[in-house]
């Protein structure tokens, strides 16, 4: 039978890259403080390897990649890295590809030693930069973030990062000085980031008070495509069509449920964007269609248990987000195997939105137990210890 859902609201974009062949990527990321977007890299070659064997593994390595194979690909780069241990391609792109399947750890490791082989090369500092930023480490991010700056003065990137971090920080004059840095290369290099720094530059200007520029900024974004969050779309354009049309959502095959896909990821952010008290009628529809995405969809594979998410008796509005962040966790590394990584995930998600709104939601004993877990860096081995085998 065909099941169709009606909701209205505005699509956030992901972008992805298809190769890692010299590519900035633009990630709208999850953070300790909300969401973000924020530019990670990958990278081709500095100088490459002089061993044929370390050169082999790496082209499978990436081949493995562009199949969205993410443990082959990583089997592979170390298989390169193991034959030329000074290979500093392989480590940066091991390390995009860890941290992009939840193991931080390791990515951390990788990107370190990476610097330590190349301590001019700007993608190993630009990838740890995103890692403490998600990590919510704004320091550490910082400093990575002027490392890159003192590499390459025109590197957009740095200022974009920096722009990020002192936003998150309230230091709104940093941020719209480094913003403006950003947006002044992008502008002379042409760059199709350009509507990204206009749109960071806005939402500056926003939260400073001066709505002027804030419009004015928020619609050079608007021009080059960037959707604006729907609250200044209407605040500073009007009541706008977009925002009033009801996406058809149609779940019959499992090509359905892939096509919706990002839709899924958009609908995660945007729970965790709006407080759980506001547009309630609208909620209710997104939650009702996420809900029905991870049932049926063929990409992911989420199992409830008290044992791991014990506030969902208590507090049956954790259950979307736990479900979101399990979901795309398994979306974005296509690993059902170890699916305690992606309960991490989505016990993550869970905190970060309890502590978002516990004014709103109230105070839950069994997430503040949990947050007690991740503090003492022991989240994680709880949640493997009581994962549905």
């Amino acid at each position: 039978m065909k099941k169709m859902f009606y909701v209205a609201f505005v699509l956030l974009f992901f972008l992805q890259s298809n190769s890692f062949a010299q590519n900035k990527e633009k990630e709208t990321v999850i953070t300790t403080t909300g969401t973000s977007v924020i530019t990670s890299s990958s990278t081709d070659m500095y100088g490459g390897t002089t061993s044929p064997e370390a050169s082999k593994h790496y082209q499978t390595a990436v081949e493995y990649f562009n199949k969205r194979d993410y443990d082959n690909a990583i089997k592979y780069y170390n298989k390169a890295i193991k034959k030329d241990p000074k290979f500093v391609e392989a480590y940066d792109n091991a390390a995009v590809l860890y941290r992009k399947s939840g193991n931080t750890e390791k990515a951390i490791e990788y990107n370190k030693k990476s610097i330590k082989i190349y301590p001019q090369g700007p993608m190993a500092h630009q990838n740890l930069a995103l890692i403490y930023s998600i990590q919510g480490d704004f320091d550490a991010a910082l400093k990575e973030y002027q490392t890159l700056a003192e590499i390459n003065e025109n590197d957009p990137e740095s200022y974009f990062g920096m722009a990020n971090i002192y936003m998150s920080q309230q230091k709104l004059d940093l941020a719209l000085s480094n913003a403006n840095k950003a947006v002044e290369i992008y502008k002379a290099t042409d760059s199709h980031h350009l509507a990204d720094g206009y749109l960071l530059t806005g939402y500056i200007y926003y939260y400073q008070k001066d709505d002027e520029n804030a419009k004015k900024f928020l619609g050079f974004a608007k021009e080059k495509g960037a959707k604006l969050d729907p609250k200044l779309e209407l605040q500073f354009f009007g009541d706008s069509k977009e925002l009033e049309k009801e996406k058809d959502f149609v779940l019959e095959t499992k090509a359905d449920y892939l096509r919706y896909e990002n839709d899924f990821i958009s609908g995660v952010v945007y729970l965790m964007e709006t407080p759980p008290n506001e547009n309630k009628e609208q909620r209710k529809a997104l939650e009702k269609f996420l809900i029905e995405w991870v049932i049926g969809s063929p990409t992911v594979s989420v199992e409830i248990s008290e044992t791991i998410s014990p506030y969902i008796k208590e507090a049956p509005e954790y259950l979307i987000i736990f479900l979101g962040g399990a979901s795309v966790y398994q979306i974005k590394t296509r690993d059902l195997d170890d699916k305690y990584k992606s309960y991490i995930a989505g016990t993550e998600l869970v905190i970060a939105f309890y502590e978002k709104n516990k004014k709103i939601l109230g105070k839950n004993r069994a997430i503040e137990k949990l947050i007690k877990l991740q503090q003492k860096d022991k989240l994680a081995d709880f949640i493997k210890e009581k994962s549905p085998q």
